[in-house]
């Protein structure tokens, strides 16, 4: 089955203005996040994108997109916002019975030297696999305080990890009792990407969910804990890199790395050596550093 519609969740209580800041894209020219995103998405076969956001932030989020996408996108506002499967939820009507691609409104992505997006790479891996398959990399273990982490038996001999676990945002000491990947480094573990091939399952299951909670919605992580057990479910190390907009010093780090990634590069490096040869730390930064 082909995987032609998209969700983008933008509508978190910290993610709504993420979207909207502005990088100079790895091309050289300056864009809003949320259009890299998009570009992102219609880089695949996708010919409907949903975009969930902040009640009264239409006309923001539309200007950021651009006129040449906007027929093929639909806005949608979390009114009462309950969390994110319920951002999810709201775009359940537009996405109908089929798989979908889904991402989050504050992650940018660098894709490696495939020749192909990481979004491409995702769904022909999903439609090969004929299964939901979710984006991981490769993650500090200072850093599981931010992401859903999965646990799982490595696919012989491919990028794949056959998904047994999801726990969202666990401590270190639960993702080394729970979390072990074969393959991954000590001190690290496989945490979403921000990107992932949904089933249309993944409602019912929410559903279900909230119901089962008296109401409250769940994480993503706990509903796809549950399509783990249900269905086939894997996740894919792509070649490429996820940055968060919304961790500590991400916004700068996502700048430097589509910098170091694009037609400005050697421009950038020099400017990179001139700072670093001009600005040394302060005998408190150090103190605090040590």
């Amino acid at each position: 089955m082909r995987i032609e519609k998209a969700i983008v969740t933008a509508a978190g209580p910290n993610q709504g203005r993420l979207p909207l800041q502005r990088f100079v894209d790895s091309d050289g020219i300056e864009k809003p996040a949320l259009r890299v995103i998009v570009e992102e998405v219609f880089s695949a076969p996708i010919q409907e994108l949903v975009i969930v956001v902040q009640p009264g932030s239409v006309r923001e989020f539309s200007d950021a997109v651009g006129r040449e996408f906007l027929s093929r996108i639909v806005f949608i506002e979390q009114t009462n916002p309950k969390g994110y499967t319920d951002a999810l939820l709201r775009a359940e009507s537009v996405v109908g019975a089929s798989r979908f691609l889904h991402l989050v409104g504050d992650h940018l992505y660098i894709s490696g030297d495939s020749g192909r997006s990481c979004v491409q790479q995702l769904i022909e891996a999903a439609t090969a696999e004929d299964c939901a398959v979710s984006a991981v990399q490769a993650t500090s273990e200072r850093l599981l305080s931010h992401y859903g982490v999965v646990g799982g038996q490595r696919v012989s001999g491919s990028r794949l990890v056959d998904i047994e676990r999801v726990i969202e945002k666990p401590t270190p000491t639960v993702a080394e009792q729970e979390l072990l990947v074969p393959g991954v480094r000590t001190g690290k573990y496989l945490c979403f990407f921000g990107m992932h091939v949904l089933p249309p399952s993944v409602f019912t299951i929410s559903r279900e969910l909230i119901e089962r909670n008296g109401g409250n919605h769940s994480t993503l992580s706990q509903v796809l804990n549950e399509l783990a057990v249900r269905e086939r479910y894997l996740g894919i190390e792509l070649v490429g890199t996820r940055y968060d907009l919304g961790i500590p010093y991400g916004t700068l780090t996502t700048q430097l790395a589509l910098a170091l990634a694009g037609v400005d590069r050697e421009s950038v490096l020099s400017q990179i050596v001139e700072l670093l040869a001009t600005h040394r730390p302060s005998r408190d930064a150090v103190t605090r550093s040590d």
